[in-house]
C-alpha cells in the first residue's frame, strides 16, 4: 500500500519524532494504525486494526482496496 492511498482514505498523520510518523484513523470507535515510516516492509505501508478488548492488532491489511472495504463496512454498520 502507498502513503498516498492511506492519506486518500482519510488517515491523519501522527508525528512521533523528528523524522518519524505514522497514520491513524478512528471509525465507529475502532482504531486503525499504520506502520511507521521508519518500519515499512519492502517500501510498502500496511495498517493494523486494533482490537479494543486487547489493545493488540487483530487484523493487518496490506491492500488499500481491502482497507477501503473494511472501513466502509464499519461506517455503514456502526451502531
Amino acid at each position: 500500500m502507498t502513503e498516498a492511498a492511506i492519506k486518500k482514505l482519510g488517515f491523519t498523520k501522527v508525528e512521533t519524532g523528528e523524522d518519524t510518523y505514522f497514520y491513524g484513523l478512528s471509525v465507529a470507535d475502532q482504531e486503525f494504525i499504520s506502520v511507521g515510516n521508519d518500519q515499512l516492509v519492502e517500501g510498502k505501508w500496511y495498517v493494523d486494526f486494533i482490537c479494543p478488548q486487547s489493545d493488540k492488532p487483530s487484523i493487518r491489511v496490506y491492500s488499500s482496496s481491502e482497507l477501503k472495504n473494511l472501513i466502509n463496512i464499519l461506517r455503514r454498520n456502526k451502531i
